[in-house]
């Protein structure tokens, strides 16, 4: 069984051509041998569901992006001259740029 002839938008489509392209009518609707036909040749009328992406990779995806790199970069140089002040009291600079 081919394509159903109605190629258009079916949402802008008349109710009547509507039926007569999918050759129906509302008062008796599918013989159940056309819907065992259609059903063979269509398949159920359901949708696919989208594969789900595990958490851990979601938020690795999270870390793909230049503005994400700069911030780890500047965290890094925080902690750097830190560092180089002699590690004194708290990394202020690396924990609000690790915040954000």
């Amino acid at each position: 069984m081919s394509r159903l002839p109605l190629q258009d938008d079916w949402s802008v489509q008349s109710l009547d051509a509507v039926l007569r392209a999918v050759k129906t009518d509302t008062a008796e609707g599918l013989s159940t041998q056309e819907a065992s036909v259609r059903l063979a040749a269509y398949g159920r009328n359901e949708l696919v569901p989208e594969a789900s992406v595990p958490k851990w990779r979601r938020v690795l995806e999270q870390f793909q992006s230049p503005l994400i790199y700069l911030l780890l970069a500047a965290i890094v140089i925080a902690g750097v001259a830190w560092g180089a002040e002699g590690f004194a009291g708290w990394p202020i600079d690396a924990l609000v740029i690790a915040a954000v």
